[in-house]
């Protein structure tokens, strides 16, 4: 059904049953081509009030349990930018068969998070150093890319940079910077060779990349 909201927003409704752990109607709960989807209505543990007021948990039984269950996977897939109508035509697919007659089949959340996971851009970091060689004491400035394999996506996040298996220095890549970052590393005192790795860690949007390292030699 849909009903005018505050600011002509039109909200979508969807009728939730109640099964118990063996996926079977109870008691309790409607059913019928009235009822759009089921979910774990019985015995669900919960959050409690109590007479004194102090925090507790029961097993509570009713469909207000099994509603916030769907709400919860309308949200998700909200998340991802499926519409009102969208998410009304689709929570009812994502189902596991009732074990009653004539009951919506039951919520499988896992059928939920496969749908509201985001893809995630490939990423690839490139590094170069502006010196290769530099005196004991000095710094190494480390310019580092983030390119993504997805025409126009501009990576974000943080990278960290390694002197060996120390981190060194961590940065964050905001949006404006076009997947560029200048870092600049601690001075590096140790003479010899040190291998400056830099790593992505990647964000929900973005897969993190393997490690590019570049070498720079301390006299």
């Amino acid at each position: 059904r849909q009903s005018r909201g505050l600011g002509d927003v039109y909200k979508r409704q969807i009728s939730v049953g109640a099964t118990d752990d063996a996926g079977a109607r109870a008691s309790f709960s409607n059913t019928g081509p009235s009822v759009d989807v089921s979910a774990p209505g019985v015995a669900v543990i919960s959050t409690y009030a109590t007479a004194t007021g102090a925090p507790a948990y029961a097993a509570v039984s009713g469909t207000s349990m099994a509603a916030p269950a769907v709400a919860g996977a309308a949200a998700l897939l909200s998340s991802v930018g499926l519409s009102g109508p969208q998410i009304e035509s689709t929570l009812p697919t994502m189902v596991r068969p009732s074990t009653s007659a004539a009951t919506a089949g039951v919520l499988d959340l896992g059928y939920v998070a496969a749908a509201a996971a985001p893809a995630r851009a490939g990423t690839t970091v490139s590094a170069k150093v502006s010196a290769r060689t530099v005196r004991a004491g000095g710094r190494s400035v480390v310019r580092v890319r983030l390119r993504s394999t997805t025409s126009g996506a501009r990576p974000v996040g943080r990278i960290r940079v390694f002197d060996g298996s120390r981190i060194v220095r961590t940065a964050y890549v905001s949006p404006r910077r076009n997947g560029a970052i200048t870092v600049k590393t601690p001075r590096l005192r140790r003479a010899g060779v040190h291998r400056l790795r830099v790593v992505y860690l990647g964000t929900g949007s973005f897969e993190g990349s393997r490690s590019v390292v570049r070498p720079v030699r301390v006299r």
